[in-house]
């Protein structure tokens, strides 16, 4: 079923490179709008993930 897909977007005029970097495009991008901060409390993630721990002065 991909292949089929991948032929027919071809037949469009679309380069095979261009359809072999697809799944790679399309990783980026899901990954890119899952991290943002609206994305991230929808989907129940830690407040602080993502920001970098400082470690207190110890007296």
């Amino acid at each position: 079923m991909v292949e089929a897909g991948g032929y027919s977007l071809q037949a469009l005029g679309l380069s095979q490179w261009l359809l072999n970097g697809l799944p790679y495009l399309l990783t980026l991008l899901i990954l890119t709008l899952g991290a943002t901060e609206s994305m991230r409390k929808r989907m129940g993630a830690p407040r602080y993930l993502g920001v970098p721990y400082v470690r207190e002065e110890r007296s």
